[in-house]
């Protein structure tokens, strides 16, 4: 379950906030919403470093943590993150 879910935030990188309907889709209803919202939000603050860019407006940078499990689950990874969010992490 949990690679589904690593799989679902490399896809959707700009905006890691899951819908119900993502929910649903994820996890079939077999768990709860508190569950899976508690699951998330700590997810992003361990594996995702905000920022924020000149306008104010906020985007994350991966973690290096989120590079080395996105690695362990064979999960690939876009080349359009940037080199400089995963300094110790080796790409494949």
């Amino acid at each position: 379950m949990k690679r589904r879910y690593y799989q679902w935030v490399v896809n959707n990188f700009q905006h890691p906030y899951p819908k119900e309907k993502d929910r649903m889709d994820l996890t079939g209803g077999q768990v709860s919403k508190q569950h899976f919202k508690w699951w998330f939000s700590n997810f992003r603050s361990r594996n995702l470093e905000p920022r924020f860019n000149e306008e104010g407006n906020r985007y994350f940078v991966p973690r290096p943590s989120f590079i080395r499990t996105c690695i362990r689950y064979k999960i690939e990874i876009p080349w359009s993150l940037p080199e400089s969010s995963c300094p110790r992490a080796k790409r494949q």
